[in-house]
């Protein structure tokens, strides 16, 4: 690198030393303007831009894979369903290293154990809005279930949101779901979510699952939650909750 520097520093006295004599043998004032008119063509830029020159050769190489942290939270919310008052807690991390990605959600149920499961989904980020990924869901027993597809957020972008759409399928069942949400007014912000689930075998049937959900911005790092979920539209085996969010940093 030191002998680097020195042959560009050489160069620079050579273009230099170049435009001092183009002075004196025309006679021109000695305005820099006025001697790079006279200055050999390849020596006024070597003597122009032999600093950006330097401070190019010495600038430290920019990691190949960036680390980047998404949406990372914990959510705690108050339950209710069939008569009945429980408890619900969700840990969500997104993180990834260069166009690799890993979104996990973990869900525990009236701190049972038993009750707990993770939704794992690795990806690869092909362009700014799309993901390759295969999502995988598991409990203490084992894998449950996965499927490979695609995840893109173009559309709610389009439509003034955020949230995403995802195709996912494996050789039972395609899963299409859709999730749009708004920020509307003074810290409230609406979210909906609509998923299909479609068997390729004709003796099972489709089955839906929605989920509507209201928030409030107490400030950067708090959400506060009321949402309501219903699975086959049987609205009254729906479950209600309220809760907040705690964002992770």
């Amino acid at each position: 690198m030191k002998a680097m520097k020195k042959a560009i520093r050489a160069v620079k006295k050579a273009g230099i030393a170049a435009l001092l004599y183009a002075t004196v043998a025309t006679g021109c004032a000695t305005k820099p303007k006025e001697m790079l008119e006279f200055a050999p063509v390849d020596m006024a830029p070597a003597a122009l831009a032999v600093d950006d020159t330097i401070d190019a050769a010495v600038e430290a190489p920019k990691p190949k894979y960036e680390i980047t942290a998404g949406y990372n939270a914990l959510e705690t919310a108050v339950t209710y369903k069939d008569g009945e008052v429980g408890a619900r807690n969700r840990l969500l991390v997104n993180f990834g290293v260069g166009n690799l990605q890993l979104h996990v959600l973990y869900d525990l149920n009236d701190l049972d154990p038993d009750t707990s499961f993770v939704i794992a989904r690795p990806a690869y980020q092909i362009t700014d809005s799309t993901e390759l990924e295969t999502k995988i869901k598991a409990n203490a027993d084992g894998i449950l279930d996965a499927k490979f597809g695609v995840r893109d957020t173009h559309l709610p972008k389009m439509l003034g949101g955020y949230g995403f759409t995802e195709l996912v399928a494996n050789n039972e069942m395609l899963d299409l779901t859709v999730f749009y949400g708004r920020n509307l007014v003074a810290g409230f912000s609406l979210e909906g979510s609509q998923s299909v689930f479609i068997p390729f075998d004709d003796d099972k049937d489709v089955k839906f699952y929605n989920e509507l959900q209201l928030n409030y911005e107490l400030n950067k790092n708090v959400k506060l939650f009321a949402r309501f979920e219903v699975s086959d539209f049987e609205f009254d085996k729906a479950d209600y909750m309220v809760g907040f969010t705690i964002l992770l940093k």
